[in-house]
């Protein structure tokens, strides 16, 4: 199954067990790619994920993720 990465943290913290074969879906760097490739499938599939964002890479712009991608995929419950 998908976790919520900080769900996955919680177990860890609380010695607690996770399903077999748990996973986190984690995205380094926030790419504009992701926010218009893989975001729209884990959305369609309802998969959890965890976005780490660099915040001057977002200010630069390119080939990251805006400011505004990153809030939409928060609200979506997406973790930033």
């Amino acid at each position: 199954s998908v976790a919520k990465l900080p769900d996955v943290i919680d177990s860890f913290d609380r010695q607690a067990s996770l399903p077999d074969h748990t996973v986190a879906l984690t995205f380094d760097d926030a790419y504009k790619s992701m926010a218009e490739n893989a975001l729209p499938m884990l959305r369609q599939a309802r998969m959890p994920a965890t976005i780490f964002v660099t915040p001057r890479l977002v200010d630069k712009g390119g080939d990251y993720m805006s400011w505004d991608d990153l809030r939409r995929a928060a609200r979506d419950g997406f973790t930033i």
